[in-house]
């Protein structure tokens, strides 16, 4: 073997072991979905995602060539029967073949013979264009039209078609026992009298059901009454050149749901409508094929679980969650391309297999651990000095004495001596000792040797809390241990400088109220049985501090632990290895300046994103309300420097009218830049006077409706004792100039607008009401705010600055503004503002 390929077999197979690991749950999600998909347990949530895709969707346009003539509720209450006699059909008949329709199809079944058979097979013949619908028996055989109309229809279709267990017909087969549905005969007498189209044939697997795109709501149909068309109240025109299909929509006969009919439902009629619009239309569905499938599975099994593999637990799932979010947009789109997706097994694969990936990370994790607790109990165990007494050293690991360790040696002379004694035997015999606590270690359950060995090493690493305690003492932040009953055992200068703490004290005497709520107090104390952490900041004196509540850790010891495989009662703890907090450890650290620095960070960040905000806004508007006029003037000027000699004078005028009306409304977007930009800058000032507001108002009407117009549109109605009142002229004339622009340019030609004025107490309110297209209740919090404006304004022009510049103006004048508005409704605002203000010095 030569070099590099040795080099190539050593690099490859580590990545395909790792490749192996990686991807093994994938492959196991795939197995379980798979396996669930052939026996149909994702069928509910299927035909849940279909009908969500469709309202997702929306409706699509029915094709125009289609017409419906219903049997409805109030034909059969006119004619008094059903079924109907066959002379009615006939006369139908002749209506229709007044209009010259292309094909008639009757969604109905004449397996009765009739004393109007022959009148009806006659105005058949005449037409020759008529497609009869045959059904199907419980046996599988069909059930013919009488032979006399049989021979005279041009084809024949069946009825049946399959609904899902909610009710709803998604698929319809087109052939059965090689006779075509009635819409698939229908489209065949089409193709042959008026025009080729691609019809489905009887061939392949693939064309044995037709998943139906169904375009919308039956109401958006061109139909008509049965008994409407019969009367000839319907003008033949009509019809021509149309596919009529006549079926019965009436209450009880034949309901079919559909996503967009659900209650109440259509006439089975329009299932036949809706398929031959999609054959018309050619925007039948499709389903993704086995090479797409097997695509699907495996970038949402193996591909997947490779990935996700080392990624964070919280971003696995939240990336499922967009993913669950995606693949339903992606659905909706593939309907929008007529492509029917799978919805329900995707989604249950990806979560699956980052179940599976969490699981195999857990297993992986525990095997590490397992380890790593062999390699510090042989790496560190046997060179740790334990706490025993000579005494304790040479009995059992169980009956280690526990007063050696509960005995200060910085007052008790004999904790010394007993201490001295202690290290020279632990010095003297370390091998004995771990040989024991080895042996106590090996007649636990395997399940516990793991925790026991970790809680050991914990109590024996606590030994270093003499070391933690000398540094607490220098360090620059409080810090204090209390237990249970919040009695301080130990506390630093810092702590005792700023609560006056000491020894013995009761920490939440200190603490509350004055370092804190005793609410926050509680919800430290229940963090801490949590074991968690609990903060809260306090500002004391100009400065602000941070306080955070934490648990104390106690190691089991081994003798504790002895005892517990002793105690039935404690069972269950002694196999946890999660240590229990014996007591409180409180932080105090002092943030005035990070807090300062906070601030002075957040109101620049605030400042700069809205800054930023503005401007993007600003340039957005600007692009697009300058770029437009200005194309509109240089084509205007191009067209005139060309063939100005050549226009007629009407024609020059109008171009010329044109760069006038585009000059002007940049001439009003620059005003509105200029006036906003003067109430930022304080250049708008309040300067209230005396006016006579009837006649101010009147002279803005005026403006917005000149004379010579016929139609008002705005009405002026004022309840006001004075005539005359103390206002800002200057800031009103924006107020009312906006306001009625606004209205008059999102309502309709024809709808009027309505300007009231009316005094209360010290001020006097102003409402504009208009029946315009309303503003959507989540983007009127907003709609003061510069260059803002609703999704629903479509192309009618604006800035979004003239709302700003009166919220401006109407804070200018010290007065409020409301807003009410509803969509398709209208629009009212109501400005109140104060009478009894002077100019400010």
């Amino acid at each position: 073997m030569t070099l590099p390929f040795r080099r190539l077999t050593v690099n490859v197979k580590p990545l395909a072991r790792q490749l192996i690991r990686r991807s093994w749950p994938g492959l196991i999600a795939v197995a379980i979905v798979v396996f669930f998909v052939e026996f149909g347990a994702f069928q509910a949530f299927q035909s849940l995602s279909y009908n969500l895709l469709f309202q997702l969707r929306g409706p699509i346009s029915w094709d125009d060539r289609i017409v419906v003539v219903e049997i409805d509720d109030t034909s059969l209450q006119t004619l008094d029967q059903f079924p109907l006699e066959r002379k009615y059909y006939a006369q139908l008949l002749n209506q229709l073949s007044m209009g010259n329709p292309s094909v008639i199809g009757i969604d109905i079944v004449f397996s009765e013979a009739d004393d109007g058979d022959r009148e009806l097979a006659s105005e058949m013949d005449r037409l020759n264009r008529v497609v009869l619908a045959l059904g199907w028996s419980r046996t599988r055989e069909p059930i013919l039209p009488v032979s006399v109309l049989s021979e005279q229809a041009v084809n024949l279709g069946h009825v049946l078609y399959r609904p899902s267990s909610d009710g709803i017909t998604r698929v319809i087969a087109p052939y059965v026992q090689n006779v075509p549905s009635l819409s698939v005969a229908i489209a065949q007498a089409y193709d042959l009298i008026k025009e080729p189209i691609n019809i489905p044939t009887n061939h392949g697997i693939e064309n044995r059901v037709l998943w139906i795109n169904w375009p919308g709501s039956s109401h958006h149909v061109q139909s008509y009454s049965f008994h409407d068309v019969l009367l000839g109240q319907v003008d033949p025109d009509a019809f021509q050149n149309k596919i009529v299909l006549v079926g019965v929509t009436a209450s009880g006969s034949s309901p079919l749901s559909t996503p967009f009919n659900r209650n109440p439902p259509m006439g089975a009629v329009y299932l036949h409508a809706a398929v031959l619009s999609n054959i018309l239309q050619q925007n039948m569905l499709h389903r993704p094929g086995k090479i797409w499938t097997l695509l699907i599975l495996f970038a949402g099994g193996p591909l997947l679980g490779g990935l996700t593999s080392n990624r964070m637990s919280q971003h696995r799932w939240l990336g499922s969650f967009l993913f669950c979010i995606g693949w339903i947009l992606i659905g909706v789109l593939g309907l929008s391309l007529n492509i029917l997706l799978p919805i329900g097994w995707p989604i249950a694969l990806v979560i699956l297999t980052n179940g599976l990936t969490e699981v195999a990370e857990r297993w992986r994790a525990n095997r590490i651990l397992y380890r790593e607790v062999n390699r510090l109990w042989n790496t560190y165990h046997p060179d740790l000095i334990e706490w025993h007494s000579p005494s304790a050293t040479e009995s059992s690991f169980e009956q280690e004495p526990d007063n050696i360790v509960d005995r200060n040696p910085d007052t008790d002379p004999d904790a010394n001596k007993n201490l001295g004694r202690k290290e020279e035997s632990d010095l003297r015999h370390p091998q004995r000792i771990h040989q024991q606590t080895i042996e106590q270690m090996s007649i636990q359950p395997i399940a516990t040797q793991r925790a026991s060995q970790l809680a050991l090493l914990a109590e024996r690493f606590g030994r270093s809390q003499s070391l933690h305690a000398a540094i607490a003492q220098n360090l620059s932040i409080g810090v204090a241990a209390a237990d249970w009953n919040g009695t301080v055992w130990m506390c630093n200068p810092v702590a005792t400088t700023l609560l006056n703490l000491h020894v013995g004290d009761v920490l939440e005497t200190c603490l509350v109220p004055s370092w804190g709520t005793p609410q926050q107090w509680a919800q430290s104390i229940e963090y801490v049985h949590q074991v968690k952490a609990f903060c809260w900041e306090v500002n004391r004196s100009e400065a602000w501090y941070e306080l955070r509540m934490e648990p104390l850790i106690e190691p089991k010891s081994s003798n504790g632990l002895a005892q517990e495989r002793q105690t039935n009662n404690h069972s269950a703890r002694s196999q946890s290895s999660m240590p229990s907090p014996f007591g409180l450890l409180l932080l105090i650290r002092n943030i005035t300046a990070s807090k300062r620095a906070e601030t002075e960070i957040r109101g620049a960040l605030a400042e700069a994103v809205e800054l930023s905000e503005l401007k993007t806004r600003f340039v957005s508007m600007a692009s697009h309300e300058l770029r437009t006029p200005l194309s509109i003037m240089r084509t205007c000027v191009e067209l005139l420097k060309a063939h100005g000699s050549k226009l007629s004078p009407d024609r020059q005028l109008d171009y010329l009218e044109r760069m006038e009306n585009t000059i002007l409304g940049m001439k009003t977007l620059v005003d509105d830049v200029l006036i906003l930009g003067r109430t930022q800058s304080e250049g708008l000032q309040f300067a209230p006077k005396s006016i006579d507001l009837r006649e101010f108002c009147q002279e803005m009407i005026d403006h917005f409706q000149p004379e010579d117009i016929s139609v008002q549109r705005i009405h002026l109605a004022m309840d006001t004792q004075a005539s005359r009142h103390n206002l800002d002229e200057n800031l009103l004339s924006h107020i009312l100039e906006n306001l009625l622009s606004n209205a008059l340019k999102y309502s309709p030609a024809e709808t009027c607008i309505y300007l009231n004025i009316f005094d209360t107490k010290d001020s006097v309110v102003i409402e504009v009401c208009d029946r315009g297209i309303g503003m959507p209740s989540e983007y009127q919090a907003h709609i003061f705010e510069e260059f803002y404006r609703g999704d629903n304004v479509g192309k009618i022009p604006g800035t979004g600055l003239g709302l700003s510049i009166v919220k401006r103006c109407v804070d200018l004048h010290r007065g409020t503004i409301y807003l009410n508005s509803q969509i398709g409704i209208g629009t009212v605002f109501r400005v109140q503002l104060p009478t009894n203000l002077v100019s400010p010095m």
